[in-house]
């Protein structure tokens, strides 16, 4: 690209095709660059024909794949229908077309938009039976109702929590170390940290992430381990969705079952893994690496059909009677 100060360029003085200010350029070189910015999208700069202009969409949306671009145009073909019907016919076609379009939560929140306005109109529309008729993957309807529709969240705050330990180079998360995954949880016991004897205390975090760089004093090349246990009334599947910065691994019932590493920033729910719950207790055991910078990871429970927590569930941060 070429950058010419706005005296170089020589303007027309003739409207253009688009109704913008337009101009030409002489270089003695016989060649020039013009680069743009287009402050409308290019549809709005072509001769106008509806049913073109929905045939192109159509066309062109399933080539754009995942990306945000898709979601996009997808915005500007169901504005272009004006009948609720057609609309939400717009997301369907959507949702078959692109079912693993990380949009396609709210392209669902769309469709049921559209269904309960309809809904009010006729009372017979169900719009989860709608949904259902869609035959959408499992992680679709998870999604969707975990972002829009049942909003009750179980943040696991309470932990007893060991640290901070050496992790030299970032190296800790992959080499086993530590009693606490050899040998399972003695609260009682001391151990050896970056700044002398470390042991277990327990910690009720303000927020749903725990903020390991505000409670201890170290937070550059360490790792630290939290427990604690949930109590299920009946053996259960569940998801267990996980975010740590920088590393982490979690264990249920002394199964690994998640592993990050080399994370920039928190994310909650970057890990998301299908479980299975124990009738009675269920030790959750979390190693969180640090290199430097921020240092935190988030857990949470939830049912796997994204409608809220399990059912039954107890937590504590004491060690039950009869160890997972």
């Amino acid at each position: 690209m070429v950058r010419v100060d706005d005296k170089a360029w020589l303007w027309v003085d003739y409207t253009a095709k688009s109704g913008k200010r337009a101009h030409g350029q002489a270089t003695a070189d016989g060649y020039a660059a013009h680069g743009c910015m287009l402050g409308q999208p290019l549809v709005e700069h072509l001769p106008y024909d509806r049913d073109k202009t929905l045939a192109a969409l159509r066309r062109h949306i399933p080539n754009l794949g995942t990306s945000e671009e898709a979601w996009r145009l997808l915005g500007r073909l169901a504005g272009l229908e004006a009948a609720p019907l057609a609309r939400a016919g717009v997301y369907r076609w959507f949702l078959n077309q692109a079912p693993g379009h990380p949009r396609t939560a709210d392209a669902l929140k769309a469709l049921a938009d559209v269904l309960e306005d309809l809904r009010r109109a006729d009372p017979s529309i169900g719009v989860e039976a709608r949904v259902r008729e869609l035959d959408l993957p499992p992680d679709v309807l998870y999604a969707y109702r975990r972002q829009y529709t049942y909003p009750d969240r179980l943040f696991l705050r309470q932990w007893q929590v060991l640290g901070p330990l050496p992790n030299p180079e970032g190296r800790g998360n992959d080499t086993p170390q530590r009693p606490p995954e050899s040998e399972g949880i003695n609260l009682e016991a001391g151990y050896d940290g970056v700044d002398g004897k470390v042991q277990w205390q327990l910690h009720e975090s303000p927020t749903p992430h725990v903020n390991l760089k505000a409670l201890f004093t170290r937070s550059d090349q360490v790792l630290a381990y939290a427990v604690s246990w949930v109590r299920s009334e009946t053996a259960q599947p569940a998801v267990l969705e996980v975010g740590c910065d920088d590393a982490c691994k979690v264990w249920l019932n002394r199964q690994l079952v998640v592993e990050a590493a080399g994370v920039k920033s928190l994310v909650p729910g970057s890990k998301v893994v299908r479980v299975n719950l124990r009738a009675g207790w269920n030790e959750l055991l979390v190693k969180s690496g640090n290199v430097g910078g921020e240092w935190a990871f988030i857990v949470e429970l939830a049912d796997p059909t994204g409608r809220g927590p399990p059912r039954g569930l107890e937590i504590s941060t004491s060690p039950p009677p009869t160890a997972p």
